[in-house]
């Protein structure tokens, strides 16, 4: 009884009549109580036992679980696929939006957690007004962080201008609240920042096609997030590939002349890609064992290696920087497992994992 009024005054549970099941109760206790004083005969005292069994059948007809239990990760990728209401009774409730595409103009959003906690993570451009209420516990909102009882409080963080606003508004009974935003996809970064766009690239057709060197190519952004414009390439033999806006001057890479390197013209949007053929040679003659020069772009990806010493490749993109602090209104790429720029590593002979170190 003690258990589920907690999980009542936290909001995991929701009872239609709360003075019923209390009266009722009360009542059995009394009768209960009256038994014990005034008689000692035991078929008494079990009939006056067995009447608390009204009250717990009355608790379970008027009580149910508000919202769901347990462990919840949702991850909307366009607007109809987004609730404008989430509950949860108890558990964690984990709602990734960062690949949401938004509508123009204000989206509400209402969270409401029982016990237990909830983590929001935003879209990396979107303008987002956050609002935390905890009964007990603790908030984070973009680093606006409380911890204590009867919590309130609210944050605003600024995306990209004319982005879509996101309106959040979150309520716990006992538990935690954290809003986060999402990092910006490292394809997005180097358009923004004029640095080669990173692109994946496969030959169209059946192995034997691309053993013949095909015309085309099917390209796509290699973070698999970011909607593409045109795209000048420069294709490695292995698919990846370092790209501007068509229009723009090549990307200066290090593997122009290696074999296999072609160049083709992207689509907005990517997909099937017009190329020349590949320069000859085969992948024999740069592959095998030996030291090559990997350039890994920020936020991890296709890293685009040649044999070391044949060029000094593109400069490494700026480090990225944490969108949730303080004040901070630019977003950023996540932090790559490994800081993007020039390893040297050895290839085993026949291929496999390579042993990489920054030069």
């Amino acid at each position: 009884a003690l258990l589920g009024g907690a999980f009542w005054l936290a909001g995991a549970l929701r009872v239609r009549y709360p003075v019923l099941p209390i009266v009722a109760v009360l009542a059995a206790l009394g009768v209960l109580g009256y038994t014990l004083l005034r008689s000692r005969r035991v078929a008494a005292v079990v009939a006056a036992m067995a009447l608390l069994l009204v009250p717990t059948a009355l608790v379970a007809a008027v009580t149910r679980v508000d919202g769901q239990a347990g462990d919840r990760s949702i991850t909307p990728r366009v607007a109809s696929d987004l609730d404008r209401e989430y509950r949860h009774a108890i558990g964690v409730l984990s709602l990734d939006l960062s690949a949401l595409q938004l509508p123009p103009g204000p989206t509400p959003l209402e969270i409401s957690m029982g016990a237990g906690q909830v983590e929001v993570t935003v879209p990396w451009d979107a303008e987002v007004e956050a609002r935390a209420s905890v009964s007990a516990g603790s908030f984070d909102l973009f680093g606006n962080r409380q911890t204590g009882v009867n919590l309130d409080g609210k944050s605003r963080s600024s995306g990209q201008p004319g982005a879509p606003v996101l309106v959040i508004t979150a309520k716990a009974g006992a538990g935690e609240i954290i809003v986060r935003r999402g990092y910006e996809p490292f394809t997005h970064q180097a358009l923004r920042t004029g640095q080669p766009v990173p692109v994946s690239c496969y030959p169209d057709g059946p192995p034997a096609v691309a053993a013949a060197a095909s015309s085309t190519m099917h390209c796509s952004a290699a973070d698999g997030v970011t909607k593409i414009p045109a795209l000048a390439c420069v294709v490695s033999d292995s698919g990846s590939a370092l790209c501007r806006p068509a229009g723009e001057p090549e990307p200066v890479v290090d593997f122009t002349d290696d074999p296999g390197t072609r160049r083709c013209q992207v689509p907005a949007g990517g997909g099937r890609s017009l190329c020349t053929a590949p320069n000859p040679g085969t992948r024999s003659e740069i592959g095998g064992q030996g030291s090559f020069t990997c350039t890994i772009p920020a936020g991890g990806g296709p890293a685009v290696c040649h044999p070391a010493g044949s060029g000094s490749g593109p400069p490494p993109p700026a480090p990225p920087a944490d969108p949730n602090a303080p004040g901070s209104t630019t977003p950023a790429t996540p932090v790559p497992p490994a800081p993007p720029g020039e390893y040297r590593c050895t290839v085993p002979d026949g291929g496999g994992p390579a042993t990489c170190e920054p030069i």
